[in-house]
């Protein structure tokens, strides 16, 4: 009787399981159903363009069903399309922590970290991605990149070797192996791989045109980056190749050339490398309500708008150390936009800000030497030699007999790389010595040697440096002035040159005062001894009779009638100097 019992029972229990069983799977099938309708509700909400409808909708969605998968998933997808990547990252997390281990969400937040600087991370998921099989080519070239990007050379070289096995035939991963012989300088081997990506591909041509050509740039070879950047350019309008070029017709100091450039490309230029240009190429021209503009511009950007971030399209790739400076440069552009640039303005005449502003530069110097450490911890003197040197220098940059000491050892790992375009360094030399006899037999080895189209900017440094050293010699110190205004007159206003006059006049009555007072404002100084000799009268308009007793290759005889508050006195001085070399 008791073992008849014990079967009834087991019997019921069973039919109750079933039960349970077959009431659970009810409200499965009802639960995903929901959530499929939500989903579904959704894409067509985005149909209609009605983002913040489908959002909302999903949104209230995950609150009642928050071990989902597929909600967030959906979310995620909305916030990566419209480059939230932040948020893209939180949801797809949440949806992959719900269960959803397909290699496509893995591939995301992957691909969420990268945007987002998070390189450690979306080294790990891609690889991840990649190990799971069926994952898109296109994912395993991005991790190569990153790794790329994060310097673990070999590691990139397997992925490369993987890549090429599996996908011979896609051009990315012969890009790909073109930068990484470009990042190890292997220039050789880099342009025999830049040009064959070329004869593969044509919808990532002007990519490889402008990655060719940053190599070329960072090794001073500026006439074939030239060609390279405007091939970038005319193939496919790349915006920042455009930047590139605006750079180098500065470097040649043909500003309307570079100003056209600069603003050809920065309509369509997302990182804000493109304001610290045109604050160059301003500060250059002297053009302060230009440059006051730009800094208030800056204003509107997040603290961190400045971070280089990963870019899948590539339309940002840059090599290592050149990115390090550009951070740098931009970082120290945040701070002095906080305080306007006391040298361009008149309302920071206050002592205190001129000190904060100060303050500020110090604390960007030392961040950039903290930084230039750290980033050359990451560097292998054995793979990135020029890098380590490069990285080295900005590091203990102020200490100029061990900056000297390493810039010795950056010119002969350059010149085994570009022998033809070492001459930077004799300048660099230069101004690394302390002794006058060396700084100017380095100065004299920089002009001989150097480009005369390319190397302007530079040429006209080095003719400041120079004519300080001949400060006390007038006659010489006045001749290296006209030899730098005979290249641009307008190196002056960026430029605390000092330029003697020798002044004369029947009366100092008041607007002579006036006048000689608005000298002083340009750096103009009164010196018995100059070859430079002014006569200034006023009857009514100013009359500025200007001559040189110095070389007459750099000078004649001037003779201009000027209203001062419109004068230009670099023009009025200068100007005609190259016409009668």
């Amino acid at each position: 009787m008791k073992k008849n019992y014990r079967k009834i029972i087991f019997i019921i229990l069973i039919i109750d399981l079933l039960i349970l069983l077959s009431f659970s799977n009810m409200q499965d099938n009802s639960y995903n159903s929901d959530e499929s309708s939500v989903i579904t509700e959704s894409l067509s909400y985005l149909k209609e363009g009605n983002k913040s409808k489908a959002l909302s909708l999903l949104l209230d969605a995950l609150k009642k069903y928050p071990s989902s998968y597929e909600i967030p998933q959906a979310i995620g997808e909305i916030f990566f399309n419209s480059e939230v990547y932040d948020l893209a990252l939180k949801y797809y997390q949440i949806s992959y922590k719900n269960g959803n281990q397909k290699v496509e969400i893995i591939e995301k937040l992957g691909e969420c970290n990268a945007f987002l600087n998070k390189n450690k991370k979306a080294i790990k998921y891609l690889a991840l991605a990649f190990s799971m099989g069926n994952s898109d080519p296109y994912y395993l070239y991005s991790l190569i990149w990153i790794l790329l990007k994060e310097k673990k050379f070999e590691q990139a070289q397997r992925y490369l070797d993987i890549g090429f096995s599996l996908y011979g035939d896609l051009s990315y991963f012969t890009g790909a192996q073109a930068l990484l012989f470009a990042n190890t300088f292997q220039i050789e081997k880099a342009r025999e791989f830049y040009a064959k990506v070329l004869t593969e591909t044509a919808s990532y041509t002007p990519v490889y045109f402008y990655n060719w050509g940053v190599m070329e740039y960072e090794i001073k070879n500026y006439r074939d980056a030239e060609q390279l950047f405007h091939g970038a350019a005319s193939f496919g309008g790349l915006a920042e190749a455009f930047l590139a070029l605006g750079e180098l017709e500065l470097l040649k100091v043909d500003t309307k050339a570079a100003e056209a450039a600069f603003l050809k490309g920065k309509p369509s230029i997302k990182s804000p490398f493109i304001l610290y240009d045109l604050l160059s190429l301003y500060g250059f021209l002297g053009n302060k309500s230009k440059i006051e503009s730009i800094y208030r511009n800056i204003k509107k950007y997040p603290n961190q708008w400045w971070i280089y971030q990963y870019n899948l399209n590539l339309n940002e790739q840059m090599m290592n150390f050149y990115e390090l400076e550009k951070n740098y440069l931009s970082t120290y552009i945040i701070l002095e936009s906080k305080t306007f640039y006391p040298e361009f303005t008149q309302k920071l005449g206050s002592k205190i800000k001129t000190l904060y502003f100060k303050g500020l530069k110090l604390l960007s110097d030392l961040k950039f030497r903290y930084s230039s450490l750290m980033f050359l911890l990451s560097v292998d003197k054995k793979d990135e030699p020029l890098t380590f040197y490069k990285t080295a220098r900005n590091a203990v940059s102020g200490f100029k007999l061990i900056e000297k000491k390493l810039c010795r050892s950056e010119m002969e790992i350059f010149r085994k790389i570009s022998p033809d375009t070492s001459s930077i360094y004799w300048l660099d030399l230069a101004k690394l010595s302390s002794k006058k006899s060396k700084k100017l037999q380095y100065i004299d080895l920089f002009l001989k040697n150097c480009d005369n189209e390319y190397d302007r900017m530079s040429i006209l440094e080095a003719l400041e440096l120079k004519a300080k050293i001949f400060k006390k010699n007038r006659n010489a110190y006045c001749d290296l002035l006209f030899q730098i205004a005979s290249i641009s007159t307008d190196y002056f206003n960026s430029n605390n040159i000092k330029i003697p006059v020798k002044f004369s006049y029947e009366e100092k009555n008041k607007e002579i005062k006036t006048l000689l007072k608005y000298f002083q404002t340009k750096g103009i100084v009164a010196d018995k001894n100059s070859p430079i000799e002014v006569q200034i009268s006023f009857k009514g308009a100013y009359t500025v009779i200007v001559s040189y007793k110095g070389n007459d290759r750099f000078f004649s005889f001037v003779k201009e009638e000027i209203i001062y508050d419109r004068l230009n006195i670099y023009s009025n001085f200068f100007g005609l100097s190259a016409q009668n070399k």
